[in-house]
């Protein structure tokens, strides 16, 4: 058994490629296997822990608060899709050939009326939410990543914009959760004075227009909760 947990963690998460996997077994620890040997090894992980994986989707599927994302995943030079989902302290994997919606929508449901989702800002996402009656919460560490990208390319908007953005998420960490509704509202006027400024770079414009105007209202939700 763990001679199978290892040649998984190999494959999945170091991503390694079979016939490299046989080359280090072989080479490190005598062990001769075949690549079909490999893949029947995860083909044979995969069907005895399939009831406990299912359990595990069970569990995010009824989480109030759930987190997903996505990332490009390469097999055998063909482009799939990793996609991460989380919750109450679960994180399972799905890898598939789309980047759509449909993949999370098959553990999630469409019932999540009221439940939180916290993603990136990626259209994708959105039309998860959507379709499924997620309230949202923007990741604040893909913002912070997005406006520390605006500083490096754009001179200093973009240092001011980024410098503005970690500062108000300091006051946001600051509250512990445990804030009001009032300091929500504040925490979207210092968004709001971003807009104020004029910015001669259209992307630094576009950036803080988009963070006001379509998604202030899904970045403060963890203040109060």
């Amino acid at each position: 058994l763990n001679l199978m947990l290892l040649i998984m963690y190999l494959k999945l998460g170091l991503r390694i490629p079979c016939k490299k996997i046989c080359d280090f077994l072989f080479t490190c620890y005598g062990v001769k296997l075949s690549k079909g040997g490999v893949i029947g090894v995860l083909k044979q992980l995969a069907r005895e822990f399939g009831d406990y994986y299912a359990h595990l989707e069970k569990i995010i599927k009824i989480a109030r608060i759930k987190h997903t994302d996505s990332t490009s995943w390469r097999i055998a030079g063909k482009n799939y899709f990793a996609w991460v989902l989380i919750a109450c302290g679960v994180v399972i994997y799905k890898i598939r050939k789309r980047n759509n919606s449909r993949v999370p929508l098959t553990v999630f449901s469409r019932k999540q009326k009221g439940m939180i989702l916290v993603i990136d800002r990626h259209s994708a996402l959105r039309a998860l939410a959507k379709k499924a009656g997620f309230l949202l919460q923007l990741c604040w560490s893909h913002i912070l990543d997005d406006s520390k990208q605006l500083a490096k390319n754009f001179g200093a908007e973009g240092r001011y914009v980024h410098k503005k953005l970690k500062e108000i998420y300091g006051l946001d960490k600051g509250l512990n959760h445990k804030g009001t509704l009032e300091h929500v509202e504040q925490l979207k006027g210092e968004i709001f004075e971003l807009t104020q400024r004029h910015y001669k770079h259209l992307t630094v414009w576009k950036f803080v227009k988009n963070l006001y105007y379509r998604d202030v209202e899904n970045l403060f939700r963890f203040v109060t909760d």
